[in-house]
């Protein structure tokens, strides 16, 4: 889009006088949001090119639908499970009649926070069918034992104590990740879908009450770049919508209902001030949280060689020690041999000198030297 170098002095000047942005954007509303993100950026306008180019990456990245704060807004209020609904036929194949969502406010003070499910999007689905969908950044590790933790956790509330088995509900778990899982590195598809089933006999699904379904969109973003999506396909509009909402053209959008909704709404949150403060909060939350497990690893990565030098000399040395007593009680015993069989040897040269035999007949049956024998003779 084109934006006149007049029109960013202009508004640079005016931001240098230190007034606010919002009062500028007030007068500008036909100003689209990559012009907002160039004049926003301009607030910084002490900063180098190379920053303010940083910092526009890091406001636009804020309001896409991969932060989880803006995912939960378009997929988890009240008021829009139209959107939800496509959203969930479109990774599951369901066909969902009826959808309840879960909790749909969000406290500021949630934006700090990383307990769990506070900002995942969960419905019941057809009065008998729970779903947990989690928005994902960030590349934790063991990412499939937390999948099965959320799951449990939702599958084990959905009777209450004293209830029987057979009214526990199927749950679904959606992981939608901005990152590739290193255990699916060698699975080409983005979408991927797990079950308990047989062994050998891979037809045969033990139960449906346990699905998960992980949808990685680096994947997506490699066949999108290469062409070879396919954008009738509903599940890869979604994705499209979730890395870029501007790449969903008007086509895709009359001819999908719910993506249309999805995207008014999208265009409502980011040209909202509040909504990009919050969203801008939360990014910075996960990014500062980022900063911080980072350096931990690296300082206890450090503080473990350290630590692990001194075990390893301590244990080394016992080792040595023990090692030296066990060389020194094999040599021990070895000496001692000897001197025992020295010993015999001696006196048994003695009891033939005593019996009158000369030097040289002894030398040869106790194998002790001439000169040890005259010694014993004296």
């Amino acid at each position: 889009m084109y934006i006149s170098i007049k029109s960013i002095k202009f508004y640079s000047k005016i931001l240098n006088k230190n007034q606010r942005v919002p009062k500028i954007m007030n007068n500008i509303n036909q100003f689209k949001r990559k012009e907002v993100a160039i004049l926003t950026a301009h607030s910084t306008c002490r900063k180098s090119n190379k920053e303010r180019g940083i910092f526009m990456a890091e406001i636009n990245k804020a309001m896409l639908p991969t932060n989880d704060y803006i995912f939960k807004r378009i997929f988890g209020y009240k008021g829009k499970e139209k959107i939800t609904k496509g959203f969930i036929e479109a990774i599951t194949n369901h066909k969902i009649d009826s959808i309840e969502l879960g909790e749909s406010t969000i406290l500021e003070k949630d934006l700090n926070d990383d307990k769990i499910g506070i900002l995942d999007v969960k419905a019941v689905l057809n009065n008998n069918m729970q779903c947990n969908i989690e928005m994902q950044v960030v590349n934790k590790s063991d990412i499939e034992k937390r999948l099965l933790y959320y799951w449990s956790r939702l599958y084990g509330k959905s009777i209450k104590e004293g209830e029987d088995y057979w009214k526990l509900k199927n749950t679904i778990e959606i992981l939608v990740a901005d990152f590739e899982l290193e255990k699916l590195k060698e699975i080409p598809k983005f979408h991927t879908e797990f079950k308990i089933r047989e062994k050998e006999f891979h037809s045969t699904v033990l139960t449906d009450a346990l699905e998960i379904h992980i949808i990685e969109l680096p994947k997506i973003l490699k066949k999108i770049e290469d062409g070879e999506v396919d954008k009738k396909d509903r599940l890869t509009l979604w994705t499209i919508f979730l890395i870029n909402p501007d790449k969903i053209g008007g086509k895709e959008m009359s001819d999908n209902e719910e993506i249309k909704e999805a995207k008014e709404l999208y265009d409502k949150i980011q040209s909202s001030e509040r909504e990009q403060e919050l969203a801008e909060l939360r990014l910075k939350y996960i990014r500062d949280n980022n900063a911080i497990q980072k350096y931990g690893y690296e300082h206890g990565y450090e503080r473990g060689r350290e630590d692990g030098k001194i075990v390893g000399m301590e244990e080394g040395k016992k080792e040595g020690i023990k090692k030296g007593k066990e060389e020194g009680k094999k040599a021990g015993r070895e000496e001692g041999r000897k001197e025992g069989i020295d010993s015999e040897r001696k006196r048994m040269a003695k009891k033939l000198l005593e019996l009158g035999m000369e030097i040289e007949e002894v030398q040869k049956i106790t194998e002790l030297s001439v000169q040890e024998i005259k010694d014993i003779k004296k």
